[in-house]
């Protein structure tokens, strides 16, 4: 059976630490391992999550309530409230494996999927979430797939760019219309 990481975030503050403790206690024991358990706040809160007994596998760091001090997250919130291709975002760095998917405790040649779907760059991310949406199935950007997730894929689309992997269907246009024009015909609209 495949499985996704997943990730319960708690954006708490310090007075509540007794509480925050028990919650990933509790959460833990009903992931009975099958998942990893993440954290978000700010310094204070992770560096109080680290020494407890019920210790995240990640950290998220918000640099709000954080006063510039940095703790050794996985990832770090640098920025709110930024638009990116009319969309909001934050704006993070990935210090490591933030736990993310394919970080899972089974080995990616076990994955059996029936699609898969790469994006080139972040200007085709968003046609390719709709499609991977639209065959519920995972993405990942091209220069990340691997020959073992790769092969663990009845199917495989390229969104965008100019060539893709050997076996994986490059749908790309001379610009994001032609892109989308190359998407929607693949899946017959």
């Amino acid at each position: 059976m495949h499985q996704m990481v997943q990730h319960y975030i708690l954006q708490l503050t310090t007075m509540h630490s007794w509480l925050i403790w028990r919650q990933l206690l509790s959460i833990r024991e009903g992931l009975a391992g099958q998942y990893l358990v993440g954290a978000y706040g700010s310094f204070s809160v992770l560096t109080a999550l680290k020494s407890s007994a019920s210790a995240p596998d990640k950290y998220w760091q918000t640099y709000a309530w954080s006063g510039g001090a940095i703790f050794p997250s996985n990832i770090y919130q640098f920025q709110n409230s930024v638009t990116i291709g009319g969309v909001s975002a934050d704006k993070d760095t990935v210090n490591t494996a933030p736990g993310a998917w394919p970080e899972i405790e089974m080995e990616v040649n076990e994955l059996k999927l029936q699609t898969l779907i790469l994006y080139s760059g972040d200007a085709d991310l968003q046609i390719a979430a709709d499609l991977a949406q639209h065959f519920s199935c995972p993405i990942v950007q091209a220069v990340y797939a691997t020959s073992d997730l790769l092969s663990s894929a009845t199917t495989k689309y390229q969104v965008g760019g100019a060539s893709a992997p050997a076996g994986v269907t490059l749908l790309g246009g001379a610009d994001r219309f032609g892109t989308m024009e190359a998407v929607l015909k693949s899946i017959g609209e």
